[in-house]
C-alpha cells in the first residue's frame, strides 16, 4: 500500500509539473487540433465522470431499494464515488487552458453550452457524494474523530434514517451526472458518430458497469475476499455483466443505423474500429464479459 500511494504520489507531481509547464507556455502545447490530443483530455473527464457515478449509483441503491447484500459496500461506494468525481473536476481545468476561465464560466454562464450544465452537475454530485459519505461514517467518528461529528442521540440511526432519504437524491445526480456528460459528445453534430440520442443511456450503462467495477475492486483490496463478502462481490459481479450487456445492446445498435445509411464519416469510423484496430476494439468489447 505504501510504495502504491508512493507511486501514485510521484506520478502527481510529474502532472502538476506538466501543466505548470502548458500555463507557463499556453494550450499551443496541447496541439487540440490533432484528434488523439483532443481526445486525452475529454477521454480524462469521462473516465472519472463514469468511476464516480456508478459508486454512488450502488450506494444509493442500497439503501432506497433495500439491497442488504451490498449494504457491507456502502461506504466504499461512496468513498470511491466522491474520489473520482473530485478528479473529474479537477481534470477540466487543464482542459480549459486558463484556470480563471473557470470563473468567467460561472459568472457569466451560457446555459445553452453542455460545459456549463456538466460544471453544474459535476458540484452538485461531489456535494452529494460528500453528505453522503459523512452520513454513513458518523457511526464511527468516535475517539479522536469524535470532534468531527454532529450531535445526536444515536448515531447509527441517525445515519441509517438520513441515507434513506438522501438516496433518491444522490441517485438523480449519480444517473445526472452521466446524461448531461453525455451531452457534450452527442451535440457535436460535426462528429456524426457521436450525434445520437443513444449517448446518454450508454453513458449510464457504462457508468453502472465501470463505477461498480471499481467499487468491487475497491472492497477487495480494502477488505479482502473472506467468506463474509462472497454474496456481496457475486452481486456486483451480476450487476456489472447486466450493464454490460446493455452497453453492448445500445453499442450495436448504433453500429447497426449508422452502417445502413452510412456516410463518409461512418466508413472511417468502420475502417478504424474494425479494420487496423479491429481485434484491439474487439477486446474492449469482449474482455468486461
Amino acid at each position: 500500500m505504501r510504495i502504491g500511494l508512493m507511486f501514485s504520489g510521484a506520478l502527481f507531481l510529474v502532472a502538476i509539473a506538466a501543466w505548470i509547464y502548458q500555463l507557463k507556455e499556453g494550450l499551443i502545447l496541447t496541439n487540440l487540433p490533432n484528434s488523439y490530443s483532443w481526445g486525452l483530455y475529454i477521454s480524462g473527464l469521462a473516465f472519472f465522470v463514469g468511476n464516480a457515478a456508478g459508486g454512488l449509483v450502488l450506494t444509493s441503491s442500497i439503501h432506497l431499494f433495500g439491497v442488504k447484500k451490498l449494504k457491507p459496500l456502502a461506504k466504499i461506494g461512496a468513498l470511491t464515488a466522491f474520489a473520482n468525481v473530485t478528479a473529474a473536476m479537477l481534470i477540466v481545468l487543464p482542459d480549459i487552458g486558463k484556470p480563471q476561465r473557470l470563473l468567467n464560466l460561472l459568472l457569466h454562464p451560457n446555459f445553452m453550452s453542455p460545459l456549463v450544465w456538466d460544471v453544474i452537475v459535476l458540484n452538485l454530485y461531489a456535494l452529494a457524494a460528500a453528505i453522503y459519505l459523512y452520513i454513513l461514517m458518523l457511526p464511527e467518528l468516535t475517539g479522536r474523530l469524535a470532534w468531527l461529528a454532529i450531535k445526536v442521540d444515536d448515531p447509527p440511526e441517525f445515519s441509517e434514517r438520513w441515507a434513506k432519504r438522501i438516496a433518491p437524491v444522490a441517485l438523480m445526480f449519480a444517473i445526472g451526472i452521466h446524461v448531461v456528460t453525455a451531452w457534450i459528445f452527442s451535440t457535436q453534430g460535426a462528429r456524426d458518430w457521436w450525434f445520437s440520442p443513444v449517448m446518454a443511456p450508454d453513458f449510464v450503462s457504462v457508468a453502472v458497469a465501470v463505477g461498480t467495477t471499481v467499487v468491487l475492486v475497491a472492497a477487495a483490496l480494502a477488505y479482502g475476499t473472506g467468506d463474509s463478502y462472497q454474496e456481496a462481490y457475486r452481486t456486483l459481479g451480476l450487476i456489472i455483466f447486466m450493464a454490460t450487456c446493455v452497453h453492448i445492446f445500445l453499442m450495436a445498435n448504433d453500429l447497426v443505423i449508422h452502417a445502413w445509411y452510412g456516410n463518409a464519416e461512418t466508413h472511417r469510423i468502420m475502417a478504424v474500429a474494425w479494420g487496423d484496430f479491429g481485434l484491439a476494439h474487439a477486446f474492449e468489447v469482449a474482455a468486461p464479459l
